[in-house]
């Protein structure tokens, strides 16, 4: 009956494995957070960014609105952001400030043209917005302000094409079609890039499957358009349950980070309704350890329980990872066993810091269901994990 069983699964796990067009990513996440409280989970679904310190979050439904950290680390709002709630013509859209927050620009979801506007340091009020015209913005329809890379240097939409503006003696220069004319970056659901503009953040549909997910495209060469998409690593259970076949339809839009990469902020239907997420990153794509255990947010964030989580990806052919959390320091042991309960081999074993930790693990002896077990000093902690030849 067993092997009955395991063939099941693999014949299962096989066909759906098989609906990846893209590898995954080296660089892994950790598994998302909510990231707002109840008495703001019912934000607006529609793009939004965050300001170079990642305290504040814009979006527009009507007018521009934020939410932020006070000083306690709690989130607040929304609010409008004054004066644009006392101008009705505009339907403002991907609604982005400057790294120095002096400038804001957004699109007109009736015209599609984008808009600035700029704060007055002796009012302390935001000016009128006015169209956005430099060297070329706007002359046809289309155009969104997606992130800047740095002072000088802002990733846009412009006419259905993404593009790198530069700043030259004050003015912007939108003639960069990025990374290559003919070769832009998917946007529709969302796009962010990162200052050296070799990492593009972005959502889509893949293309044997009903879920819109977060992919990574590592850009080597804009010359060639050398370039490689795959699909971000994020350690949740709500990726291993669909590859299960249980989360059709399953969205993940609007990826936008931090300046230093470190925290991404994206909108998911996890639970079925459109929320906020937050997600930090554990390893980069060099193998290198980012999160150790350092508490940078809220208490309310991290849990007070141990959490040992599904593995990504499952089914997995050659190599899976396992991550698990800690709420204070303590000894660990992690473990494969076979299905009979023979011990295979210990993946890690030790005294490990509060915080996130993940282990890659690769070279199964065979096709076939294997238990990984955390085993710790509040208990033992088990999840079934399926590999496939």
């Amino acid at each position: 009956m067993l092997s009955k069983i395991v063939f099941t699964f693999l014949l299962s796990g096989i066909s759906l494995f098989a609906q990846f067009t893209y590898p995954l990513a080296p660089e892994v996440w950790s598994k998302p957070e909510k990231l707002l409280p109840d008495s703001l989970a019912q934000l607006p679904y529609s793009p939004f960014s965050l300001t170079s310190t990642g305290d504040t979050l814009l979006y527009g439904f009507q007018y521009v609105y934020f939410i932020y950290k006070d000083s306690a680390g709690n989130w607040q709002g929304p609010k409008m952001l004054s004066p644009l709630y006392g101008i009705p013509n505009y339907s403002p859209d991907y609604p982005v400030l400057t790294p120095d927050k002096k400038t804001l620009y957004f699109t007109d979801l009736r015209s599609f043209k984008m808009y600035k506007c700029r704060f007055n340091d002796s009012t302390g009020v935001w000016g009128t917005p006015e169209v956005f015209y430099d060297n070329g913005f706007n002359v046809n329809p289309y155009w969104y302000c997606i992130n800047f890379l740095n002072d000088s240097t802002m990733f846009v939409v412009g006419e259905e094409r993404t593009r790198l503006a530069r700043m030259v003696n004050g003015k912007w220069f939108p003639n960069y079609e990025y990374p290559n004319p003919g070769f832009g970056l998917s946007w529709i659901h969302g796009s962010w890039l990162f200052n050296t503009g070799m990492r593009a953040y972005f959502s889509s549909s893949g293309s044997n499957t009903f879920n819109r997910q977060l992919y990574i495209r590592y850009i080597y060469d804009t010359v060639s358009t050398s370039a490689e998409t795959k699909i971000l690593n994020i350690s949740t259970e709500s990726d291993s349950l669909f590859l299960s076949g249980q989360y059709k339809g399953r969205e993940e839009t609007f990826p936008y980070l931090t300046p230093d990469r470190k925290k991404m902020i994206f909108i998911a239907n996890y639970d079925s309704v459109f929320k906020y997420y937050v997600s930090r990153l554990i390893i980069d794509e060099n193998g290198d350890s980012v999160l150790t255990g350092t508490k940078e947010e809220s208490s309310a964030e991290y849990p007070k329980e141990i959490k040992f989580y599904q593995n990504y990806p499952n089914p997995f052919n050659p190599e899976t990872t396992l991550s698990f959390r800690l709420p204070n320091e303590m000894s660990i042991s992690l473990k494969i066993y076979s299905i009979d309960g023979s011990e295979i081999r210990t993946l890690a074993k030790g005294r490990y810091p509060a915080g996130y930790h993940t282990v890659r693990v690769s070279g199964f002896p065979a096709s076939g269901i294997y238990i990984a077990s955390l085993i710790t000093e509040s208990g033992i902690y088990s999840q079934k994990i399926l590999h496939i030849k």
